[in-house]
């Protein structure tokens, strides 16, 4: 029994160096430029590095601009880096039930007003077409309360027709949480109408079924 017990040992060893190996970490220093343009890859290695050695948890991209490390989970695979005042770059290791783990990168832009892009990757940096049910402004309204309004449902539609949302994933979980920026882009007028009729609750779309579902 001893030979087989050691063959197990041997394997789950394996399997730990091969997951540290692959963590969220390794795949954000080695990830295509492309993908993060405002940093190089050696830039990249010193903002994790440093944080990791508790020295410090900033660099600077190639604008010669502060960047920060926000978040790196080595536990939950999630990483998130301010790339700019304006800019936020979000990576996470989700395992969705396929043959591999995929990579999934959240970037949000405020220019003023905050919207992010949600896209996934296999672990060779192909992308991946994963459908994703991105949220509009007018999942937020409360139909309910804008149907007993003198307004209408249809006034509300026509103010909230555009949408922006900034999306994040979650530590635990394959979850994506998605907030409503869209009142911002609205005018002081708008706004007094719009918000008594609009939740302010995120919304969670949790993967299931091989598919994200918004959570009820």
């Amino acid at each position: 029994m001893k030979p087989i017990n050691n063959y197990f040992t041997v394997i789950f060893f394996f399997f730990c160096t091969l997951i540290s190996a692959q963590g969220v970490d390794k795949f954000y220093v080695g990830m295509p430029d492309a993908l993060n343009p405002t940093l190089t890859s050696q830039q990249r290695l010193e903002l994790i590095e440093y944080a990791k050695a508790g020295q410090n948890d900033t660099t600077f991209n190639r604008f010669k601009n502060p960047v920060f490390l926000l978040k790196l989970d080595t536990l939950h695979q999630h990483l998130i880096v301010k790339n700019s005042s304006l800019s936020t770059f979000e990576m996470k290791i989700l395992n969705l039930g396929t043959t591999e783990p995929i990579i999934g990168i959240i970037r949000t832009v405020c220019a003023p007003i905050c919207h992010s892009l949600i896209e996934f990757y296999d672990l060779k940096w192909n992308c991946i077409p994963v459908p994703f049910p991105y949220p509009q402004a007018t999942d937020w309204l409360d139909l309910e309360k804008a149907q007993k309004s003198e307004e209408g449902i249809e006034t509300f539609q026509k103010i909230l027709k555009h949408s922006f949302v900034s999306l994040s994933f979650q530590d635990e979980g394959q979850v994506v949480t998605a907030s409503n920026n869209s009142i911002d882009f609205l005018s002081d007028e708008d706004k007094k109408l719009v918000i008594p009729y609009v939740n302010t609750a995120p919304l969670l779309f949790q993967w299931s079924d091989l598919k994200w579902i918004r959570e009820k």
